[in-house]
């Protein structure tokens, strides 16, 4: 799996379109909607992170050969 900084960025705005796509933020005027955006794209973030590669997310968790 790709473990290089380029795909790790990619997956992040990949999931950050997609996030923004399926659940449009309330107005800016609502704070907890957009706490609940911001969590939501580090979530889904910290989890694509961990699908690529457990070393960034879980130390000593390394998969590259």
């Amino acid at each position: 799996m790709p473990t290089d900084e380029t795909a790790v960025k990619h997956a992040c705005l990949q999931v950050a379109v997609q996030l923004v796509m399926n659940n449009p933020p309330n107005p800016p005027t609502n704070l907890k909607g957009l706490a609940n955006l911001t969590v939501d794209v580090a979530w889904h973030m910290w989890q694509r992170w961990d699908a690529i590669d457990k070393g960034v997310t879980q130390p000593n968790k390394d998969l590259t050969p």
